[in-house]
């Protein structure tokens, strides 16, 4: 008797989500100036409450901009080497079982998107460790437009 096991992994209901987007730190004095002090980013944290790494679904909307997503605490980056077109939406899956990159276009295609990212970009390498993952998303123009939302399903250790 032989037992074929295709995902060795249990998984909780629902999928985790992350959506980074202009976020906008102000710093606050007990004065004014004609200006604003702060900073202006995309961060995130995203919290894998599985046992091991988890892949992870990246869509990234597209407002003409080349981006780059990064973990901080694997060290893994994606970057986007073409612009995706206003409208558009690049879904990247980094799931072993399923990669892909494909395009979403506004006319409901789905179009094989591979080359749209750069070559030292590796599908694979790009998880979610348990715990605290620090996220930062580096749009090439950075705008109100720009958006990524992160989705990851955490995974238990299992048969």
């Amino acid at each position: 008797m032989s037992f074929r096991c295709p995902d060795p992994y249990w998984k909780v209901e629902s999928p985790d989500t992350l959506t980074l987007a202009m976020r906008e730190a102000v710093l606050s004095l007990p004065f004014s100036f004609p200006i604003r002090l702060g900073n202006r980013g995309f961060y995130g944290v995203a919290f894998n409450g599985g046992q091991v790494a988890a892949p992870a679904l990246i869509e990234i909307a597209g407002s003409g901009e080349t981006p780059t997503l990064v973990n901080h605490t694997t060290g893994a980056s994606l970057t986007v080497a073409r612009a995706v077109a206003e409208g558009d939406l690049l879904a990247i899956d980094t799931d072993p079982e399923a990669l892909s990159v494909t395009i979403h276009t506004a006319q409901g295609e789905q179009i094989p998107a591979h080359g749209y990212l750069t070559l030292d970009s590796s599908l694979t390498d790009f998880t979610l460790r348990p715990g605290v993952n620090e996220l930062e998303y580096k749009p090439s123009t950075p705008s109100a437009d720009s958006l990524v939302r992160i989705r990851w399903t955490p995974r238990m250790e299992g048969v």
